[in-house]
């Protein structure tokens, strides 16, 4: 009979939230350093979409700071890009 092996994987809600967290992270980075249709749909979802709340909610994120931040960091890249202002942002954001 074959053995079973078991596997922790930790918490599935801190798992989740991750998954989540690396959504945003990865829309964030379309919206500076994708193409042009990835960037303008990015926006779209970043700053006008209803579901954003639902995902950060998801990600233990608060979306109206993060939303805040993403405005301030937008404004910022326009002259000065950086390859890690998505996972900065998703950082610093406070948890929900």
């Amino acid at each position: 009979m074959p053995e079973t092996v078991a596997h922790n994987f930790g918490d599935p809600e801190i798992a989740e939230q991750k998954l989540w967290r690396a959504v945003i992270a990865n829309t964030i980075d379309e919206w500076l350093h994708g193409p042009l249709r990835l960037q303008r749909e990015a926006e779209q979802f970043l700053f006008y979409d209803d579901d954003f709340h639902t995902v950060c909610l998801s990600a233990g994120m608060n979306p109206e700071y993060l939303r805040e931040r993403l405005r301030r960091f937008g404004h910022l890249t326009i002259q000065k890009p950086s390859d890690r202002v998505a996972e900065l942002v998703v950082s610093l954001a406070v948890p929900n």
